[in-house]
């Protein structure tokens, strides 16, 4: 056989060498190392015909090389599977008959965990629209088991807040095991959900939306988690204050994620009524539980009907306002005095934007006024204006008086703009607003943040009871 394989070279060098000398190009000798390559070409050639040269074996139908197996036939479209419970006839289909000669491979997927491809036979084959009953039942008791959590733990916030002022170990233990407990409820809850939104009969056409509350759902749950692993190693007995700063630490957190997932909740629930071609008109979906205030959902919504598709030269101008340091402040004061500030701040804001420009809570310390058919040139003063409202009132909490400041940014919304790039240059120019030096107003031209001069405006002083708000 090597012999046959030697020749076959020389003739392939053979021709190579007559061609080039025909086409006046004369021949070149090989250097060393083509030659080299040459002969490690030829060992492994024949190393490898010499390792998978097989004897012809004789099957029921002849005889047949090993060398060149027979290809399996694809399986055929499986049938859906039928649900359970329902009521459904499915008939069964009788096994394909194979070849003699074909290689004998079990392709029968296990019952209990279906294939790849019967999966997507049954998405493929459904034709009855998107059932999306379970992820709306999901979302509902996801987010009343959630606001229920945020109050407990706001509420436990305030509890060890006291407590750390002089601290006994009686106390301290109790708000870690009501921190525990809050803890398991909503992980028990949590994981309810998981469950629910992992079954077979809550497959659809909604794969898509079940997958991303499933993200947030059990990145909240992880995050509770981690907190519930850091009240395990409060040793209560050596240090009660410091079990009290690490029950503080893990709230501020579990507060900050827990608005989150309330947005991405309310944006799935948004996201499935336009499946099922429903209106959105819930109160419930539209406003921000805490300040009463329409939330970012509504905001884009009515920009979206402010500008229609036949009139988008109407102008468009956005503000956000962003709390200064509020981080601090809950920090110092604590979660549900913070959560007051956003309503006395919410309160200011609305009393000099009920003339026709819509005001929301953004996110988180965060507001944004939308003004229809005004221009930001126009509505800079007005916001500056509203920046130095803000910073003329004091909260006052027991004997304690908290000032407040604000960063605001506006922009115009470009004909043909996205709203998510509108939102990007808010950022950019709030973004700088902070840089220098916070309680300022940016606007943003299109191509970069610009400060805004502050006009000369009459402010009168005034001061707000957090416990009144």
């Amino acid at each position: 056989m090597l012999f046959y394989v030697l020749i076959l070279a020389t003739l392939n060098l053979g021709v190579g060498f007559a061609v080039a000398e025909s086409l006046g190009r004369g021949p070149r000798l090989p250097s060393l190392r083509s030659v080299r390559e040459w002969i490690q070409y030829i060992a492994w050639f024949v190393f490898d015909r010499a390792v998978h040269f097989r004897l012809p074996t004789r099957t029921a139908s002849g005889i047949r090389t090993a060398s060149s197996p027979t290809p399996v036939k694809p399986r055929s479209k499986p049938a859906p599977k039928p649900s359970s419970g329902r009521g459904e006839k499915v008939s069964r289909q009788a096994p394909e008959p194979r070849d003699a000669d074909q290689v004998d491979v079990d392709t029968t997927p296990a019952e209990s965990e279906p294939s790849v491809e019967q999966a997507t036979a049954t998405l493929d084959e459904k034709e009855t629209p998107c059932d999306t009953s379970v992820e709306e039942a999901s979302v509902e008791d996801m987010m009343a088991g959630l606001m229920q959590f945020r109050e407990k733990v706001a509420s436990l916030d305030t509890k060890v807040r006291k407590c750390v002022r002089q601290p006994e170990t009686r106390e301290v233990q109790q708000c870690v095991d009501e921190f525990k407990q809050a803890n398991g409820e909503y992980l028990a809850h949590s994981d309810a959900i998981t469950e629910k939104l992992s079954r077979p009969e809550a497959e659809g056409d909604s794969d898509a939306l079940r997958a991303k509350m499933h993200k947030a759902v059990e990145q909240q749950a992880n995050e509770v988690r981690l907190a519930s692993q850091t009240l395990e190693h409060i040793d209560v007995e050596r240090d009660p204050e410091a079990g009290c700063q690490a029950m503080l630490a893990q709230s501020g957190g579990l507060i900050a994620s827990s608005s989150t997932l309330h947005n991405e909740l309310t944006e799935t629930r948004l996201e499935l009524a336009c499946l099922k071609g429903e209106s959105i008109e819930c109160d419930e979906m539209l406003s921000d539980p805490l300040t009463g205030l329409p939330n970012r959902i509504a905001l884009e919504r009515h920009l979206r009907q402010a500008r229609p598709a036949d009139d988008s030269d109407t102008a468009i101008a956005v503000a956000l306002v962003d709390v200064d340091r509020l981080g601090e402040l809950n920090s110092s004061l604590g979660v549900q005095a913070g959560d007051r500030l956003l309503c006395g701040i919410a309160r200011i804001l609305k009393e000099f934007s009920d003339d026709g420009p819509l005001l929301t809570r953004f996110e988180g310390q965060r507001f944004a006024i939308a003004f229809s058919g005004q221009p930001a040139s126009d509505v800079c003063s007005h916001v500056e204006e509203l920046r130095q409202q803000v910073e003329a009132v004091h909260f006052r909490d027991g004997d304690d008086t908290v000032a407040i400041t604000a960063s605001c940014a506006v922009a115009d919304w470009a004909k043909n703009e996205e709203l998510t790039n509108l939102f990007t240059r808010l950022e950019a120019a709030l973004h700088e607003a902070k840089r220098f030096g916070r309680n300022r107003t940016f606007t943003h031209n299109g191509h970069s943040p610009a400060p805004v001069v502050p006009p000369e405006v009459t402010v009168e002083t005034r001061t707000f009871d957090l416990n009144d708000l």
